[in-house]
């Protein structure tokens, strides 16, 4: 039985991800649900309870889908309950490296299995990148107007302190997949001074540069991967959605679920080491061979 902690993306996202293992909420997030067009569907199928307590000691795995700096604090509470086996923790861990590496260090000791929402691994493009051996450099621009950008919202979202923005919120997930591709060095990196745009240059020892760009206040939608001259992905967003009903995302959830069967990723400590190397640099230097 799995629970949810978070009635934002832990219900439009995960909710339809993992329904059919069974699902144990609190009754407080009924209302929250309601309010969602896609995920409401699901709410008959939802076991209700009274509290978050009650449904935690229900559970065997808790997904945690709150804001990064309640995350650590939400986590911690989670890995002293002996019933809880398995976490799924939304990125980033928290809201800065330290704290974030803080964190993987008391998962990793807990004996319990933990997955990190990192997605772009679980995409068609994301497995061509991580299957293919490059000679020329990789590109990755990734365009779109964020949510509280075109509706005007001053959320954490758009706080990089709260760990939000480009780089945190955003740009992370990259980050991941180029950990896992073998990257472990920051060239260059930059963010604009309201942090809805981040530039990087990444190396690695044995895959050619990578150039990253992220803009969330961009006025068209356009997502393209290149390497070694090829084009791996030209899409108008990340998730190519299959089922119309739900969130874009929910395939790839369900795939993050899943991988509960395989052994657990050794890269996760990469990408924070890659985030903490990521510090502003000129833009002469961006593009420096």
């Amino acid at each position: 039985m799995i629970t949810i902690r978070g009635a934002g993306f832990g219900l439009y996202g995960y909710l339809p991800a993992v329904i059919e293992y069974g699902v144990v909420l609190p009754r407080r997030y009924k209302e929250k649900l309601a309010q969602m067009p896609q995920a409401r569907v699901l709410a008959d199928q939802v076991r209700w309870v009274a509290d978050d307590r009650t449904a935690q000691e229900q559970a065997d795995t808790m997904i945690i889908a709150v804001p990064p700096e309640h995350q650590p604090r939400v986590a911690r509470a989670a890995l002293v309950l002996p019933n809880i086996e398995r976490l799924i923790l939304e990125k980033p861990l928290a809201t800065v490296p330290a704290a974030a590496l803080e964190l993987l260090d008391e998962l990793e000791h807990s004996g319990k299995e933990f997955r990190i929402g990192y997605l772009f691994r679980f995409t068609d493009w994301g497995q061509r990148l991580l299957q293919g051996k490059f000679e020329e450099k990789v590109t990755i621009e990734w365009h779109f107007m964020a949510h509280h950008f075109k509706h005007q919202l001053n959320n954490w979202r758009r706080d990089e302190a709260a760990g939000g923005g480009a780089l945190r919120f955003y740009g992370i997930h990259l980050l991941a997949l180029l950990a896992e591709m073998g990257y472990s060095k920051v060239i260059a990196s930059e963010t604009n001074e309201e942090s809805s745009r981040w530039e990087a240059k990444l190396t690695s020892s044995h895959q050619p540069d990578c150039y990253l760009l992220v803009d969330t206040r961009a006025t068209e939608n356009k997502f393209v991967v290149t390497a070694d001259g090829t084009t791996l992905a030209n899409q108008p967003g990340v998730f190519s959605p299959t089922d119309p009903t739900f969130d874009s995302r929910v395939p790839v959830l369900v795939k993050l679920y899943a991988s509960f069967a395989e052994e657990r990723p050794g890269w996760y400590r990469s990408v924070i080491l890659l985030w903490q190397g990521c510090r502003p640099a000129e833009r002469s230097d961006m593009y420096a061979s």
